[in-house]
């Protein structure tokens, strides 16, 4: 469902934003790669969560692979910028992707919820 909201944030931003370029292959590519980063970032998200529910991993290493994500987009945004493959504006927007992709997702939740509590009463 996050992943969902990421995408579509993603599609929105595109549609909206990229009369306002003139180099439409970096916007593109920027967007993309902050959206891809977004995703990567819920994904992993879950999974460090998901082992520190389980156990099945010990604390230290929970904080390195917590840890590790911010320097990973850090460095794909470095790279992105040095490279010229993207632009950065429409990348650091893909990545708000994640915020507002929870928020989605939130509201979608709570709208379900309203209306199966309708459906019940």
């Amino acid at each position: 469902m996050l992943v969902g909201s990421i995408l579509a944030w993603g599609a929105l931003v595109g549609i909206a934003l990229i009369w306002f370029f003139s180099d439409k292959l970096r916007f593109v590519t920027g967007l993309a790669t902050g959206t891809g980063l977004a995703v990567f970032m819920a994904v992993h998200i879950s999974m460090v969560v998901r082992d520190s529910i389980d156990g099945s991993k010990s604390p230290v290493r929970l904080k390195i692979m917590a840890a590790m994500r911010y320097p990973v987009v850090l460095l794909v945004m470095v790279i992105m910028c040095v490279t010229k493959a993207g632009s950065p504006i429409p990348a650091f927007l893909g990545l708000i992707g994640l915020k507002a992709g929870a928020y989605f997702t939130i509201l979608r939740i709570n709208k379900r919820e309203l209306h199966q509590s309708v459906i019940d009463s």
